[in-house]
Order: structure tokens, then C-alpha cells, then sequence
């Protein structure tokens, strides 16, 4: 894979072009997470913050996603439970 940099104008012109690759630290949530959490620290804000990754799909699978679905309202349930 050829590395380049590129400014696009567009969201039409990032197609085909991948930002980062390689483990979970390069993912834009996770950037985002930690920018949340940043603010809210230095809000002296209490509010529970994270993030959730889910399994990459192929393509619609009903099936597969009624169960990320199912796992994630769990795990939201369950962290509600202690607040």
C-alpha cells in the first residue's frame, strides 16, 4: 500500500483512501474519546464517558448485528446500573 497525503475537499474524495491502519490506537473513536474525556476532565465533570468497539460486518447481517446490538445494550444496562 503506497502511503500518501492528501487534502480533500470533499468527503467523496477520501473514498478509497484509508487515514490510519493497524491496531485499535489508530482509530478515529478513539482520538474522539479522548478528547471527550480531556474536556470533561478538565470540566470537573463527573458524567461516565466512554466508547464501544464493535466488530468490523461485511455486509448486512441481520444476524450478527442483533447480536452486537443485544451484547451492547448489556453492557449499557449494566453501566447504568452504577451510576
Amino acid at each position: 500500500m503506497k502511503s500518501e497525503t492528501i487534502e480533500p475537499q470533499s468527503l467523496s474524495q477520501l473514498n478509497g483512501h484509508v487515514a490510519v491502519s493497524g491496531s485499535g490506537g489508530g482509530y478515529l473513536s478513539n482520538e474522539i474519546s479522548y478528547r471527550s474525556i480531556r474536556l470533561r476532565d478538565q470540566l470537573n465533570s463527573t458524567i461516565p464517558t466512554g466508547h464501544i468497539h464493535t466488530p468490523r460486518i461485511q455486509q448486512f447481517e441481520p444476524e450478527i448485528e442483533a447480536k452486537i446490538v443485544k451484547q451492547i445494550r448489556t453492557m449499557l444496562e449494566l453501566s447504568l446500573e452504577s451510576i
